[in-house]
């Protein structure tokens, strides 16, 4: 390969790196506390091995409370507040009841070229 097109092939790969970062997250049965690497849109846990999501959002010192994620139109009565995405860094207890591996399209306007993470 030529050096002209060894710099066009790198180009092309990092244009294409620029634009999508997909994160795999590997899902147990029970219980687990999951970190997110990036923003994260719940939905992406619709149609998965994922009953319930919760986030302890404390935010607010004087009033924090758990926020709840209900996946695949499970059914649960909960009075508090609801959470459809999560930031960066924040955790999030997950309750599945089977293990599965749930995959994440995530948009990433700077992707590290040598460790393929999303630096926004």
């Amino acid at each position: 390969m030529s050096l002209k097109n060894y710099v066009v092939f790198i180009s092309a790969m990092l244009i294409g790196l620029s634009n999508v970062n997909a994160e795999d997250i590997a899902i147990k049965k029970g219980w687990q506390n999951i970190g997110a690497l990036q923003e994260l849109d719940l939905s992406v846990f619709e149609n998965t091995c994922v009953k319930y999501i919760w986030r302890y959002d404390n935010q607010d010192e004087n009033s924090p409370e758990w926020k709840l994620y209900i996946a695949n139109a499970m059914s649960y009565t909960y009075s508090g507040g609801f959470i459809s995405s999560v930031e960066k860094g924040a955790g999030i207890w997950v309750l599945a009841d089977s293990a599965c591996s749930v995959s994440t399209d995530v948009v990433c306007q700077n992707i590290n070229p040598i460790t393929g993470a999303c630096e926004d």
